[in-house]
């Protein structure tokens, strides 16, 4: 992995190459205006209101399109304000020529050039362009939601498209996280995706925010944008970010996707005036309960399919767009009081508040569930909410006490053995002695798992199917130790106390805990433990080939 200082030495010498190649083309085009200058000149004798060199370059300077600016973030080092990706350096603006042709459209020439195809659609056209080009979008999460949305809001012209994350680029994120590439793993994702945008996009400006939103920052970071993506994976960041768009009154496109399954929201609609409108809701609105912190998974626990995870991302930005041309195609209409829902036609009648969900194995794949809309007595956005700025700023909100994160302790600590205490302390796991019970589901057991060990999935444990291979292995080993205990018994030598004989293990160490308290109460006196971090410590401390998924 390259340092920090080779990172930012080569991203200087990259930027001066390219400035040095611009600064020709500048001249060439110098040459050419100052020729079309000198021949235009008399045909145009005291015409004072022609915008000539004087009057054309009065507006406001515009910030330069195609480059990255590393946003504020609490958790950034100084130093990282100067590691910007290669290709996302800062380039040199175009010609300013003088002429008629810069100063008579609203658009450059490679504006029209680029979005032309999707400017001739009437729900678009010039002032829907304009639209796209003026709005800022902060897109939270650079992940496998946030990858296929910012490509496609970037490519529509969107004028600026910020990334939030903390996290650094992983193996496991290639299959599914398109703006990623091999050459960033273990770099920060808001720099690679911004990189691998700025290639193919340069008109719009990028930012990137190192960090996660946090209640202290997060109304801050998003008073710089218009619209906020929600592309997270876990229930407590996604109840501060909508608790954050109620506060700074921005609309927020939410969705999520696990395994074959996606769903996708619009809330908090700023662009409905009326506060009372029922399309004008929250998150809270919708879940104004958490789901059971044991139920939630995210995509490295439950699985995730590629093209799903695609899919909901490019709903996403299809959804921005509309936000954000909304009111410029129902003003042609005659109709500003249309407020579409996710996946409505622009130009349909209006619907209540619904929610699109996506499953890849239902026929049709897509289906609408209606929504009551604004809860009155919702503490975000209800008639009188107790969350509020203040609650943010102090931290006074603990999101992760509301949806009940899970503890990754749930057994005492004689009852947790590392895997190589494990090893030190089973000198031989096909003695009899003792059982080794992986919890992992079928499909991820034949991924690969350790000899000898017997697989209980934890969804059959929790409905009460014990596999006959576990009772009967639990039963042998109950019957070699009685049969242990008469032996000593009748040669008078005292009996070992070494009751720890069955041990549980899974992927992380999260669902071995549980399996060991129901393993516990449902074969009376049985003393289980479970092996800490589970498979990833054990490929970790004891077997480095152990598949890593």
């Amino acid at each position: 992995m390259m340092e920090l200082a080779d990172v930012a030495v080569e991203s200087l010498r990259l930027q001066i190459a390219q400035t040095e190649v611009f600064l020709n083309h500048l001249k060439g085009h110098l040459a050419k205006a100052e020729k079309e200058q000198h021949h235009s000149r008399p045909n145009l004798p005291g015409d004072h209101s022609h915008p000539g060199p004087q009057t054309a370059n009065l507006s406001k300077p515009q910030s330069q399109p195609g480059t990255l600016s590393q946003a504020d973030g609490p958790v950034r080092p100084p130093a990282e304000s100067l590691i910007t990706p290669p290709s996302s350096q800062p380039q040199p603006k175009p010609p300013s020529s003088h002429s008629n042709a810069t100063t008579k459209w609203p658009l450059q020439p490679r504006e029209y050039q680029k979005y032309g195809r999707q400017m001739i659609l009437p729900q678009i056209g010039l002032q829907g362009q304009l639209k796209l080009k003026k709005t800022s979008v902060l897109i939270i999460g650079a992940g496998g939601l946030g990858c296929p949305a910012g490509t496609y809001l970037a490519g529509a012209g969107v004028g600026t498209v910020g990334f939030a994350d903390a996290d650094d680029v992983e193996q496991s994120n290639l299959h599914r996280q398109i703006l990623h590439t091999t050459k960033w793993v273990g770099k920060p994702k808001v720099y690679s995706a911004i990189d691998e945008l700025s290639k193919h996009h340069a008109l719009p400006k990028y930012r990137a925010h190192r960090h996660h939103i946090t209640p202290q920052c997060a109304l801050d970071t998003f008073a710089e944008y218009d619209i906020i993506l929600d592309c997270t994976d876990r229930p407590t960041s996604r109840y501060l970010i909508s608790d954050a768009a109620v506060l700074s009154n921005k609309p927020l496109v939410s969705a999520s996707a696990l395994g074959l399954e996606g769903q996708l929201v619009v809330l908090n609609d700023g662009t409905v005036v009326d506060d009372t409108q029922p399309h004008k809701f929250c998150y809270r609105c919708v879940f104004p309960r958490p789901p059971p912190a044991e139920t939630v998974l995210s995509c490295s626990e439950g699985g995730i399919l590629g093209p799903v995870v695609g899919v909901m991302g490019v709903l996403m930005a299809l959804e921005t767009i509309k936000l954000i041309i909304r009111d410029t195609y129902h003003q042609k209409l005659g109709d500003t009081s249309v407020h579409p829902a996710p996946g409505q036609d622009l130009g349909a009648p209006p619907e209540g508040p619904s929610m699109l969900l996506f499953s890849a194995t239902s026929d049709p794949m897509f289906r609408k569930a209606r929504l009551k809309g604004k809860r009155r007595d919702c503490q975000s956005c209800g008639c009188n909410p107790t969350i509020t700025e203040d609650s943010l700023d102090t931290g006074r909100l603990d999101y992760a006490y509301f949806c009940g994160s899970r503890s990754s302790r749930d057994l005492p600590d004689d009852q947790r053995y590392s895997p190589k205490d494990f090893i030190r302390s089973v000198k031989n796991i096909t003695s009899g002695f003792t059982i080794l019970v992986d919890v992992r589901s079928n499909h991820e057991y034949e991924l690969g798992h350790i000899e000898r060990s017997i697989n209980a999935p934890i969804q059959d444990l929790n409905d009460d199917k014990f596999s006959e291979e576990l009772h009967t292995a639990i039963k042998q080993l109950r019957m070699k130790r009685k049969h242990d205990q008469v032996r000593h018994a009748e040669s008078n030598l005292p009996f070992p106390k070494s009751d720890q004989f069955v041990f549980t293990i899974c992927r992380q160490g999260n669902d071995s805990q549980k399996a060991a308290k129901i393993l516990q109460s449902k074969f009376h006196g049985l003393k289980v433990c479970d092996i800490e971090g589970g498979l990833n410590a054990w490929r970790k401390d004891i077997d480095p080939t152990f598949p890593d998924y």
